[in-house]
């Protein structure tokens, strides 16, 4: 193996090493994010969407690197596990791959689930908007004392 390849893997399993470290990081911004929703902290939202977006450039960054260095010693992306192994790095650098694709599929699903949340948390504003308003089919979900659908009078709310 030449020492530009064995350069390179040694390059892309620090560059893996560092994904993961970010890749928790992330993890926690979006725990933290999901729990600032629940308790509508926007200020904390917002610092979170900024954290998060530090964090996703910083991956790209590193994952363009990777793949600059895999393409530049002739490594195939299917083929990074076997490059590991043949450049003596598989017990440094495989298993932080995994991890690092594990945890970037645990991130992807907290923030699914937080956009979750902020899409019910929006049509429930848009609901008491329309509400408000006496606009749209939103009203549907107003009842009165009775449990029966009830016409929302904006004029009684305005002045409540």
């Amino acid at each position: 193996m030449s020492t530009t390849r064995a350069t390179a893997l040694s390059e892309i399993a620090t560059r893996v090493a560092r994904g993961n470290a970010l890749a928790a990081d992330l993890l926690g911004v979006l725990d933290e994010e999901r729990d600032a929703l629940a308790a509508g902290r926007v200020e904390d939202i917002d610092a979170c969407g900024a954290r998060k977006l530090s964090l996703l450039t910083e991956l790209e960054t590193l994952e363009s690197d990777r793949a600059g260095l895999a393409a530049a010693a002739g490594i195939v992306p299917t083929g990074l596990d076997d490059a590991f192994a043949g450049a003596g790095l598989a017990a440094r650098a495989a298993p932080g791959w995994e991890a690092l694709l594990a945890a970037l599929r645990a991130c992807h699903e907290a923030n699914a689930v937080n956009g979750h949340i902020t899409l019910h948390r929006r049509r429930h504003v848009e609901r008491a908007l329309h509400s408000l308003r006496g606009t749209g089919r939103e009203n549907a979900g107003i009842y009165g004392p009775d449990g029966r659908d009830a016409p929302v009078d904006t004029a009684e709310l305005a002045r409540a």
